[in-house]
């Protein structure tokens, strides 16, 4: 029997609009309290991100260090062995002792480094599964509203939001983020100088292999390509300066690669506000100086540690004299990216080794040696 206009039949449309209005208020509420959880799971990454990204830098850095101290550390070993019918005893008991504290200061150095890493991964992965899991109950929730064809209001708008930002913490979200980012930016580029532009770039482009080293879904592929494509065009355009990581073939531990950028950048963008400062341009820059000189400080005492190693390495006996010249580059390398401007202690230690120093983050240094022996003949002339 039909009850599509009897009284059974609209007391049935009856009760199906107050359940699907009751339901719909209780989606509601939990709709609310989904995206509070959003909220919450994502300021607690956030935290957690921006901790690791102070961190991490540094202790790779150290681990660097320690790996390079304890390949040389072998080596002072075996030229010690080699010396022994040369040294007095109490030479060789005062060497003995500098080798064991040496290698507990190494492994002291390493663990300390390896733990505090440690400890951040762990910490981003709980935070990650966190958010997961917020995201998941919000989505649940969104679709059960659309279904039943809720209109969305101001509160679905701002839980929408927050479920974007809270997406860029993943992988498969964080492509088409990266995507919208480097197109926003591209208007701005051309307003970089030249060594912000070259900062950038290898930022762009080492987070843009990063993706890539991560096996990347096929969608996810087509658009790390279109980007590619992008930044080629960006980088023909302005020219800032040949980057190795446009080569397919190159590869670095990318989160390195791109931490370093990103301090270059820093240094950069402060070289570039103090010259537009000398010209009178300020209004546009705002001061954070403490955490400004927190910072310079940890990169001068990182940068200051690895011209120590720089200067140990130097007494080192390689076979293979390109092998000693790579390992001078990059510890270098490092000595520079923090040290700041040359002064003599520097050029005392690397005036010996000039044919070895080349490449586009020596050229300052490479300057400083020039001018000096331009120095040096004029007084000698």
């Amino acid at each position: 029997m039909s009850t599509g206009s009897s009284p059974l039949g609209q007391l049935a449309d009856l009760l199906r609009r107050v359940e699907a209005k009751t339901r719909a208020q209780e989606l509601t509420e939990e709709l609310e309290l989904a995206a509070e959880e959003l909220r919450r799971t994502e300021e607690t990454i956030r935290t957690i991100e921006a901790r690791a990204n102070q961190v991490r830098p540094a202790r790779q850095r150290e681990l660097q260090l320690a790996e390079g101290d304890e390949q040389l550390l072998r080596e002072l070993i075996r030229r010690t062995a080699q010396n022994r019918s040369l040294m007095g005893e109490a030479e060789f008991h005062e060497a003995e002792r500098l080798i064991e504290v040496s290698r507990v200061e190494v492994e002291r150095r390493r663990s300390e480094a390896q733990e505090e890493l440690e400890e951040i991964q762990d910490a981003l992965d709980h935070a990650r599964i966190e958010v997961r899991a917020a995201l998941d109950r919000y989505h649940h929730v969104r679709r059960e509203l659309e279904r039943l064809q809720v209109p969305a209001d101001e509160q679905m708008e701002e839980g929408d939001r927050l479920a974007m930002i809270a997406e860029e913490h993943f992988p498969e979200y964080q492509v088409r983020a990266f995507a919208r980012e480097v197109d926003e930016a591209t208007a701005m580029f051309g307003q970089l100088d030249r060594r912000e532009q070259y900062a950038q770039m290898r930022i762009w482009i080492g987070r843009l292999r990063r993706f890539q080293f991560a096996g990347p879904a096929e969608d996810e592929r087509d658009m790390l390509e279109s980007i590619f494509r992008r930044l080629v065009t960006l980088s023909k355009q302005y020219e800032p300066g040949y980057i190795e990581a446009f080569n397919r073939q190159f590869s670095a531990d990318w989160d390195l690669y791109i931490a370093e950028a990103q301090e270059s950048l820093r240094h950069a963008t402060e070289e570039a506000r103090r010259h537009r400062s000398q010209n009178g341009d300020t209004h546009a820059f705002d001061d954070d100086d403490e955490d400004d000189d927190s910072q310079e400080i940890e990169t001068r005492r990182l940068a200051e540690q690895a011209l120590d190693h720089l200067k140990a390495l130097l007494l080192v006996r390689y076979d293979d004299p390109q092998v000693k010249a790579e390992r001078f580059r990059e510890t270098l390398a490092r000595v520079i990216e923090g040290y700041g401007p040359a002064d003599d202690a520097l050029l005392d230690v690397v005036r010996p080794y000039r044919e070895w120093i080349n490449g586009m983050e020596f050229r300052s240094l490479r300057k400083a040696l020039d001018q000096e022996r331009e120095q040096t003949e004029d007084v000698n002339s």
